[in-house]
């Protein structure tokens, strides 16, 4: 995820031995972590990453995953886990480190971007209800392939160039299965066509 997530763990980690002197620091007036300004940063920041952690929870257990194939929604289910894991390590590392870049911090909480997982559930939906027609069509299905694969890669931080092309990915494979039924149709017409017998031409009787 963010550098500062990817960090997050280490950071709270070392923040026992690195930080221990700043407890009796922080009776001072002067202590900058202590005063009013750092304390309303913090719980800011605190009140952002409850609010992605949320958003996730819902989106994990929401009717639209659910709907999903049980080993694709494992996948995307288990993604939003690890991504709520990362936001507990980077809650953890800001309460333990006094000197943390709360706003900073923030900044790079903007921008993930939750709504990732909605847009992969769309693909993979679209990409479920395609693959039974795509069996007979190759080019189709590796198209479906590629969609799917970067749906199920999603998280939280992944680039929405990311996911557009998995978009544009699905949006061929359903292109070649139109024009694909397209031609089929059209071969049934010709067929049909060519089986309807001419009728003969009969004379007019000689008065």
């Amino acid at each position: 995820m963010i550098n500062t997530r990817r960090t997050a763990i280490a950071s709270a980690a070392a923040a026992a031995v690195f930080f221990a002197p700043a407890a009796a620091e922080a009776a001072k007036p002067d202590h900058v972590p202590g005063s009013q300004g750092g304390k309303s940063q913090l719980r800011q920041l605190l009140k952002d990453i409850d609010g992605m952690d949320a958003r996730l929870e819902r989106i994990a257990s929401s009717k639209s995953m659910t709907k999903l194939a049980d080993v694709h929604e494992s996948v995307l289910v288990a993604n939003t886990v690890a991504d709520r894991a990362e936001l507990a390590a980077f809650a953890a590392a800001a309460q333990a480190d006094p000197a943390y870049d709360t706003r900073g911090a923030r900044k790079e909480l903007r921008e993930l971007r939750g709504q990732n997982y909605q847009i992969a559930i769309s693909i993979v939906r679209g990409v479920e209800r395609a693959t039974e027609d795509a069996t007979a069509v190759p080019e189709a299905a590796a198209e479906l392939v590629l969609a799917l694969e970067a749906a199920l890669a999603a998280r939280d931080e992944t680039d929405k160039d990311v996911l557009k092309a998995a978009r544009e990915h699905l949006s061929t494979a359903l292109d070649m299965l139109d024009d694909e039924a397209d031609a089929d149709e059209d071969e049934d017409e010709d067929e049909d066509e060519a089986e309807v017998p001419e009728t003969p031409e009969v004379e007019d009787p000689v008065s």
